[in-house]
């Protein structure tokens, strides 16, 4: 987006707003790679595993995409051409295949990866914390990745929203994309994770929901395969995939790779920027969640004061003479906020601000690297 000249800014405009900036649009993409593990009683087959897919027919919610480079030539246009030519050769092959001149009539062979997509979860909604009001996400996209010769499947999950507070898209961005909790709180809720997760169809009925409160369920998992257990909700949406450890039926199989945290992509447009602090880009750059502002130190100032210990007369006269010090930063309120979290740290609340009549003084640190430092 072109920011206008700062000529044609007004008063108003110009002046940034108390407060967060509103998120106007919001979306967020989950990449979750799992390995694909054969059936009990069967070998591993290696060949494309979307043909169990194709061959369920109706009785799967996955429909094959054909893209924009297999189709009908009419809808490929310059962009897909510069997207094309962005890769490598070797990635070339294996991202869009050797082309169909090098085989009439193959099907498979164009191509080493497959794209299956849900058309029946329109929406998602989520309440990130217990009480709080609940917030519906519209499902962009939800897709399969399957690779030729590779035992390797790829969920990729994209949702968006408009008009959220900023402290909302911290939390979805935070706590969505969670295979399953990593512990709960003293209340039962479930820790780092959504409190309730709905997908919803087209005509906003539920399609299923989050167990995550469920402490039980995940404990008995773990103590009898020594395997955590997925959430219900993930496990819905790849059906008819399944988890390995799972005592569900099914063909494709699958296992956890990756950190239970999926790996996350993010889009906020905000209405106004400059309103952002350094603790909201901090949190947004290391997903950290919504929370309280973080204590600052205050900027150090230089004073003058004259000096009560010692006097000096001047070549004129008897004129005491002004002692310039500097004055560290009063650090009273870092120090007593890390006095409450950090045991046996009332010395560092004590030595909190010190002031030299003659030297300048840090109130970091003793070492020499920190001693060179201004709070």
């Amino acid at each position: 987006m072109l920011n206008p000249p700062a000529a044609t800014l007004s008063a108003e405009t110009a002046t940034p707003l108390a407060g967060p900036p509103t998120v106007q649009h919001f979306r967020q993409a989950l990449l979750w790679p799992v390995r694909l593990m054969p059936a009990p009683g069967t070998t591993a087959a290696h060949h494309g595993p979307w043909h169990v897919l194709r061959d369920m027919g109706e009785a799967s919610p996955w429909r094959e995409e054909v893209d924009d480079y297999t189709g009908d030539s009419s809808r490929f246009h310059e962009r897909h051409y510069n997207e094309f030519v962005s890769f490598l050769p070797y990635v070339q092959r294996f991202l869009y295949g050797e082309g169909r001149s090098r085989g009439a009539g193959a099907t498979d062979g164009d191509s080493p990866m497959r794209i299956f997509r849900r058309h029946d979860i329109a929406a998602v909604r989520v309440v990130a914390q217990p009480g709080e009001a609940p917030v519906t996400l519209d499902v962009i996209h939800c897709d399969l990745y399957f690779f030729f010769d590779i035992d390797v499947v790829l969920l990729n999950l994209e949702v968006g929203a408009d008009h959220l507070s900023l402290a909302q898209a911290q939390d979805i961005l935070y706590r969505f994309g969670r295979a399953y909790p990593s512990g709960w709180e003293a209340d039962g809720s479930a820790l780092h994770c959504m409190a309730s997760v709905e997908w919803l169809d087209g005509n906003g009925r539920v399609l299923a929901s989050s167990d995550a409160q469920q402490r039980e369920a995940f404990l008995s998992h773990v103590a009898q395969h020594r395997a955590p257990r997925i959430s219900s909700h993930w496990a819905y949406l790849m059906q008819p995939l399944v988890s390995d450890h799972s005592e569900d039926p099914g063909v494709l199989r699958y296992r956890q790779i990756e950190y239970y945290r999926m790996p996350v992509m993010a889009y906020l447009s905000l209405d106004d920027p400059r309103r952002l602090t350094r603790d909201d880009f901090v949190r947004l750059a290391l997903v950290t969640g919504a929370g309280a502002p973080m204590p600052t130190c205050p900027t150090p100032r230089t004073t003058w004061r004259t000096s009560s210990t010692s006097t000096a007369t001047t070549a004129s006269g008897s004129t005491p003479a002004r002692r310039r010090t500097r004055a560290t930063c009063a650090t009273a309120t870092r120090s007593s906020w890390w006095a409450t979290r950090i045991p046996n740290s009332s010395a560092a609340a004590t030595a909190a601000c010190s002031r030299s009549s003659g030297t300048s003084t840090s109130c970091c640190s003793s070492s020499r690297i920190s001693r060179r430092r201004r709070c």
